[in-house]
């Protein structure tokens, strides 16, 4: 005779919350790679984008697996509006869904996009740069990364001082990695990072505009090293800042290879970029 009724559901055994004799804890574990869309917050900006992103628990050694559905779902519920506040609050989500961890790194990376006018013409056009948004909990403490890497010019000193007809010049990635407030805005490292270049780019150039960069550049003249040690200097006036790390990257117009520099705080905590 079948004892079921219509409101009795089977039972589904939970493997992954069974017992482990391997009595080996583990550091990392949790999903990546998993791509959402988005719209960045940024300041008065609203851009839609695309997040790819990693979330990790620890997991205790007596514990064979993690619930790894329910991080998908703190993800989803965080919202497609995303901001760096509200990336860092996700995290006690996490382990509010998850009580058998205590320790927890989330990452978030996307393309971002500033809608720029030409120097001259004020012609617009959206200009994308590499962000990401990291975060790790462990034993109560927080610590919150932001990170922006931007293409910009260049214009060799020493080409400038030694040419006759002109200098040598050729695109940058430079990149800025702060452990900062959650207020921090990436627009405002975005900023800093043109600041600190020969010139910054544009996507449309009319002929008054290229004349623009190209004489801004000449008057501008930085090795990478430059680049990276006048972007150490504005970093450090900002406030709340606890740690940094500045790099360049300039492919060389006149060599087949890269030249590149990087500074970073000696406390910067190298480890949660994963």
């Amino acid at each position: 005779m079948n004892t079921k009724t219509a409101n009795t559901k089977p039972v589904i055994k939970d493997i992954q919350g069974s017992d482990d004799s391997r009595a080996i804890s583990i550091n990392h574990v949790g999903i990546c790679d998993i791509r959402l869309p988005m719209v960045l917050a940024d300041g008065g900006s609203q851009t839609p984008t695309v997040g790819r992103w990693a979330c990790y628990t620890n997991l205790p050694a007596a514990v064979r697996g993690t619930h790894m559905s329910r991080l998908v779902r703190v993800i989803h519920d965080a919202g497609a509006t995303m901001n760096f506040s509200r990336f860092c609050a996700i995290p006690e989500a996490i382990l509010e869904a998850l009580p058998d961890a205590d320790d927890c790194f989330l990452s978030l990376k996307f393309q971002g996009f500033i809608n720029k006018a030409a120097p001259i013409s004020k012609e617009h056009g959206y200009l994308d740069f590499e962000a990401a948004f990291y975060v790790w909990q462990r034993n109560g403490r927080l610590r919150r990364l932001l990170s922006a890497a931007v293409p910009v010019t260049s214009l060799c000193p020493c080409s400038k001082a030694i040419s006759q007809y002109g200098a040598h010049n050729q695109r940058s990635r430079v990149e800025c990695v702060l452990e900062a407030p959650d207020t921090t805005r990436l627009s405002d490292v975005v900023s800093l990072i043109e600041e600190a270049a020969s010139c910054e780019l544009y996507s449309i150039l009319k002929r008054p505009d290229e004349r623009h960069v190209t004489e801004r550049a000449y008057d501008n003249p930085k090795f990478v090293e430059d680049m990276v040690r006048d972007l150490a200097v504005a970093v450090a006036r900002l406030p709340e800042v606890s740690n940094y790390r500045v790099a360049a990257e300039n492919f060389e117009s006149i060599h087949n290879h890269s030249a590149y520099a990087m500074i970073q705080s000696p406390e910067f905590p190298t480890h949660i970029l994963t």
